[in-house]
């Protein structure tokens, strides 16, 4: 074998691993991305399931929150970041909020026309 052909087969082996490198960075990315998606899906459902104790406070609620999520990342294995996943839950927490509200005043609008339908059936 000539320098040249070891040269060449170096060469080439460095932009083999560096390809590899390259991929195995996309596809971990791939998995923590799919990892999160699924934690936020867990923590939604988790911040409506704590919505519904209604024995206890917000702050509570929250905790409550907050250690489900501790365990689902530590049974994923997944790093915990306690400020990220509070972060998540205070804004799941005002999206429900304001979603129920708009559903109150649709309820409140809806009784309303009923009341009316109701006096002019009269």
């Amino acid at each position: 074998m000539s320098a040249d052909e070891i040269v060449r087969l170096i060469s080439l082996s460095f932009s083999l691993i560096i390809s590899l490198a390259g991929l195995f960075a996309a596809l971990i990315k791939v998995i923590k991305t799919k990892k999160w998606d699924t934690l936020k899906q867990e923590l939604y459902n988790l911040v409506l399931k704590a919505e519904e104790t209604e024995n206890l406070s917000a702050e509570e609620k929250k905790n409550s929150v907050l250690s489900w999520a501790q365990d689902f990342c530590k049974s994923q294995g997944m790093a915990f970041d306690a400020e990220k996943v509070e972060s998540i839950i205070d804004t799941l927490e005002a999206l429900i909020l304001k979603g129920n509200q708009k559903q109150n005043t649709l309820k409140g609008d809806n009784e309303d026309i009923s009341k009316k339908e109701q006096k002019s059936d009269q």
